[in-house]
């Protein structure tokens, strides 16, 4: 293989990319050791290894009957970890979402259960909703039931003007029903069982929120799918780049919000959030309050001169 070198930008410092050359597959490998994920928000998460990687290389994760169960655990926790990176990086790209859903399913005089009917319920009430509302933007996530293993779907869901909800009430004592001091609402665009809907306070928190549902028990669905979004939901842009040196080396320390390093099985892991919104973005509401503050004192200061005809 021939090594050639490539520029690159990271916080305006010029950088190395290393391409390496596959005669067997007769493509060109982009070696990199750090992922930069930037977000629509302008928040960018940077992660950083001590051991490079070649892009372009299909890794097969099928087990293929020879794998301990300690090495099939460890591939299972790997798979896991990057659906739930994948649930996050769409969730907090989006940053409009409305409401936080509960959806589950009623089985009674439909017939036996399966996750399959299950999901081809789901499946067309999606369909249904997208039908009336045609910007309908969602993002599904099932969990499993521990007694049942009945699978619902929790999700994060935006632009729904026809769906109409009703207050969330205790069966047997007619209460509202609150959490953290929300009201609860029910859903009376859905009837395949019961529903839960609040509003959504926080955007970052709840994007991490909704990836707590991807569990191990995902596995065992015989569906590709791990979690369902809509098509109008981008997913972030990613940057491959091979840094030399620490990762604070490069960045723009004015701009970082986070950054972290630890160790994991023979590698360290750097990990940096930064913040690329302009500076107007930040002072504009200050210089905004400044004024109206100034205007109020004004009132105060200037003398009235009453004017007599």
């Amino acid at each position: 293989m021939t090594k050639d070198q490539l520029s690159g930008i990271l916080g305006g410092v010029e950088i190395e990319t290393l391409t390496h050359y596959s005669s067997k597959n007769h493509l060109f490998l982009e070696e990199y050791n750090t992922t930069k994920t930037i977000f629509k928000n302008g928040v960018e998460k940077i992660k950083k290894t001590s051991f490079s990687t070649l892009k372009g290389i299909n890794k097969n994760n099928k087990h293929n009957g020879t794998m301990t169960e300690e090495e099939l655990e460890e591939k299972t926790k790997k798979y896991l970890k990057k659906v739930k990176s994948n649930i996050i990086d769409l969730a907090f790209n989006y940053n409009k979402w409305e409401y936080f859903i509960t959806l589950t399913f009623d089985f009674r005089g439909v017939g036996e259960y399966s996750h399959e009917k299950a999901i081809e319920l789901l499946t067309k009430w999606i369909n249904n909703q997208k039908h009336q509302n045609k910007q309908m933007t969602y993002l599904l996530v099932p969990e499993f039931h521990k007694k049942s293993g009945h699978i619902h779907f929790h999700g994060l869901i935006a632009n729904v003007p026809k769906w109409t909800f009703s207050e969330a009430r205790n069966p047997k004592t007619n209460r509202l029903i609150k959490k953290n001091g929300l009201q609860i609402y029910n859903l009376d665009n859905y009837k395949l069982g019961f529903t839960t809907i609040s509003l959504i306070q926080s955007q970052e928190k709840v994007s991490n929120y909704i990836s707590k549902y991807a569990t191990k028990e995902l596995i065992t669905l015989k569906n590709k799918k791990r979690y369902w979004y809509s098509r109008n939901l981008e997913k972030p842009k990613i940057e491959y780049l091979y840094l030399e040196n620490n990762l604070i080396d490069y960045l723009q320390k004015d701009n970082i919000s986070y950054i972290n390093t630890f160790s994991k099985t023979n590698c360290i892991v750097e990990v940096a959030q930064t913040s690329q919104l302009p500076i107007i973005d930040i002072m504009l509401p200050f210089i905004f309050f400044q004024l109206i503050y100034s205007v109020f004192l004004l009132s105060y200061t200037i003398p009235i001169i009453k004017i007599h005809y």
